[in-house]
């Protein structure tokens, strides 16, 4: 693990010029084999599409359900950083590269750290996998003041940054994902739309878990929610005067057919998040004809707290786009971050995927979900347009 990459220095509002960080993550056998220990990287970071197309994506087959997609659905400097092994050899051949997997956690667009929450966890395990991940923060704003469009734009320049250093990180520029979660979910996905449409850098998939895609929609959505989303566009969406910041803000805005990447949602039925944002951003996807699965969690879990349930499928997920793992998936294990690295608690449990998916029979058999109308939301076959599958799993 590399710890404080400094991939911007740049003005964050209410706080001035300050340096935005990212932890890396090497493939558990890249960091086992000879390659050169890093103990200090200092870049400039760049801006720019990577030389490199993205690589052909695999037909989706499998767990879990894919929503098919339809004509007719509805509309810096470096910083001293902890020693670890990541290779540097620039003429090193790009498919023995690993994939990366950016990470960007939630907060309410206004607290928050990539090496708190559960992503250490995950990008722990995603490494254990075979592939590398970097955990990114990005700008926090006092509340009070508006966080857009500077926390999105900072997640883009994280993204051009492991693009631009892909030689140095040892990672396939043709192969990156970004996975949000909660506020992270609706910056990684923006993003990631904003990004494809513009043909900035080649992302092949993004995942999102409990995110806020259309900012200026207010169904379903609790007070909590709408002044978290007000507070960080700096105006209220509900008023028609925000409705182009709020329209610039949102995902669901930037979907362009033949470029947005496939995507993979998450969300629980009574959660912080309303489903409504899943499900608007599914038939968003679905009419541009982009893939899309879905994964509705029975409960109120938000984010993170269904870590154990939704990470074995998204990782299957991100396989057809990223490539084969090096192994099972496994339930994310504890970890401990130190100067040292980061170290598992527990060993790991028994493999998650198999039980993830031996749970989802509540998907295929249509009727509720967690005490939503599962058709209503596009459960099993025969919901229009194609499989519209909502991988449902239990607590």
């Amino acid at each position: 693990m590399i710890r404080g990459i400094t991939y911007e220095s740049a003005e964050c509002p209410g706080h001035g010029i300050q340096p935005e960080h990212a932890d890396f993550y090497a493939p558990e056998q890249l960091s086992a084999g000879s390659q050169s220990a890093v103990t200090q990287l200092s870049s400039a970071p760049q801006t720019g599409a990577a030389s490199q197309q993205p690589a052909s994506q695999p037909t989706a087959t499998g767990q879990p359900a894919e929503t098919q997609p339809t004509n007719s659905g509805q509309p810096p400097s470096g910083a001293s950083i902890t020693t670890s092994a990541v290779g540097t050899d620039a003429s090193s051949s790009v498919s023995a590269r690993s994939p990366l997997v950016i990470l960007v956690h939630g907060g309410s667009f206004v607290k928050g750290s990539g090496e708190v929450d559960n992503f250490p966890r995950v990008a722990t395990e995603l490494a254990a996998l075979g592939w590398s991940a970097a955990s990114i923060d990005y700008c926090l704003p006092p509340v009070g003041t508006s966080g857009y469009p500077t926390e999105v734009g900072q997640v883009r320049n994280a993204i051009s940054y492991f693009v631009d250093h892909a030689a140095e990180f040892r990672i396939d520029p043709r192969r990156i994902a970004v996975w949000g979660a909660s506020a992270g979910a609706s910056l990684a996905l923006d993003s990631t739309t904003l990004m494809d449409r513009d043909g900035a850098e080649p992302i092949v998939a993004a995942v999102g878990w409990s995110g806020a895609y259309d900012l200026g929609s207010t169904q379903g959505v609790a007070v909590p929610i709408a002044r978290i989303v007000d507070n960080y566009l700096g105006c209220s969406a509900a008023e028609g005067t925000c409705r182009t910041t709020a329209a610039g803000a949102s995902a669901i805005r930037h979907i362009l057919r033949g470029s947005t990447p496939p995507m993979y949602l998450a969300n629980s039925t009574h959660e912080l998040m309303p489903l409504e944002q899943l499900d608007a951003m599914r038939r968003a996807l679905v009419s541009a004809g982009v893939p899309v699965s879905i994964q509705v969690i029975p409960g109120s879990r938000h984010a993170m707290a269904y870590t154990n349930i939704a990470f074995c499928p998204t990782v299957s997920f991100l396989e057809r786009y990223l490539g084969a793992t090096a192994g099972e998936c496994q339930i994310p294990s504890r970890v401990v971050i130190s100067d040292a690295g980061v170290r598992r608690l527990t060993g790991h449990t028994p493999s998650a995927r198999r039980a993830a998916e031996s749970a989802a029979s509540a998907a295929s058999a249509g009727g509720r979900v967690g005490g939503h109308d599962a058709r209503k939301h596009g459960v099993g076959a025969g919901s229009g347009g194609g499989d519209f599958g909502i991988h449902a799993v239990g607590e």
